[in-house]
């Protein structure tokens, strides 16, 4: 199985770049894990507008047939049971 997680623009936090990392190297041992980095879309218009145009290039990235599971900060939360 391969995983592949999309990041929209280049993380800047050391902190957070090593959490990801960790994580990264827990998840290879289990799948095949493949981490793509989209460039950000220039702010132009409303957020809204820009947070459209992100997804429409992360759709048209991702392979056809393909589980997808999109994570958001503003999402509703799922303990591992409800997420499983």
């Amino acid at each position: 199985m391969t995983i592949t997680i999309f990041m929209v623009g280049k993380n800047k936090d050391a902190a957070l770049a090593a959490s990801v990392a960790d994580f990264l190297k827990k998840l290879r041992g289990f799948a095949t894990i493949e981490l793509r980095y989209l460039k950000e879309e220039p702010v132009k218009g409303s957020i809204n507008q820009v947070l459209q145009k992100e997804a429409q290039r992360i759709q048209a990235s991702v392979p056809k047939g393909a589980f997808l599971v999109v994570l958001d900060e503003q999402g509703k939360e799922l303990n591992s049971l409800q997420f499983a």
